[in-house]
């Protein structure tokens, strides 16, 4: 009986060790394959777009807009010519309230992309609505997100995960803090969109004549970022 339960416990020893040998080929074999380095997109104090974004080497890169849909392709190829140029900075402008970027990766199956729903530049910058000073989401090269931002002064920052819409919410909300900038690692499940939200929370206040109307307060939840 020893002997059949040592037996069993060597053949799944050897099946889970073959599963996880062969998960890690995969995953090593998607990295290498990965054109794409690394990327960061954001929103700066001005209220102005950029997309910076760094590629592995033999790789070169072409941009085409799609104008119907105010997307930014990235196409990205392997070539046998080392180019010395490995870091892009492109701007980013918002039409009708959003922009799309994707990466298309000719050598392998990840495909990033990114969508963004904001106010255009100049609403954005000064609109009081808006407590959101800048900020950017960058994925590094383990393939971990990283979001920074800064908030305007007397700005209470609150971070949630909703588990039902599967969302990151940051709500903003007046109010007295000694902090003006954060940094927060965000995790992002394979074939899952990574989604988070900058939630404003702003009071209003009576515009009629009937007193029993309350002041309350309104929710601008932008910009709203998704990234494939």
């Amino acid at each position: 009986m020893k002997t059949l339960n040592l037996f069993a416990f060597l053949v799944t020893f050897t099946l889970l060790f073959s599963s996880c040998s062969t998960n890690e080929t995969l995953l090593s074999e998607e990295q290498s394959s990965d054109l794409l380095d690394t990327y960061k997109i954001g929103r700066d104090e001005n209220g102005a777009y950029f997309l910076d974004y760094s590629l592995k080497e033999n790789t070169q890169t072409e941009t085409v807009i799609d104008q119907s849909t105010n997307t930014k392709n990235i196409y990205l190829y392997s070539s046998d010519n080392n180019s010395s140029k490995r870091k892009f900075t492109q701007d980013l402008t918002i039409e009708d309230n959003q922009f799309n970027v994707g990466f298309v990766n000719m050598k392998s199956d990840h495909q990033p992309q990114i969508s963004i729903v904001d106010d255009n530049r100049f609403l954005a910058k000064s609109s009081e609505v808006n407590k959101l000073n800048k900020y950017s989401v960058s994925r590094n090269k383990e393939g971990i997100f990283i979001l920074d931002f800064s908030v305007k002064n007397d700005v209470r920052v609150d971070f949630v995960f909703n588990e039902e819409s599967k969302i990151y919410e940051i709500h903003l909300e007046q109010g007295k803090s000694s902090e003006t900038v954060f940094s927060r690692v965000l995790e992002k499940v394979n074939g899952q969109a990574l989604k988070f939200d900058f939630i404003n929370h702003n009071k209003t206040f009576k515009t009629g004549d009937d007193p029993d109307d309350p002041d309350g307060l309104e929710v601008n939840r932008k910009p709203r970022i998704i990234i494939i």
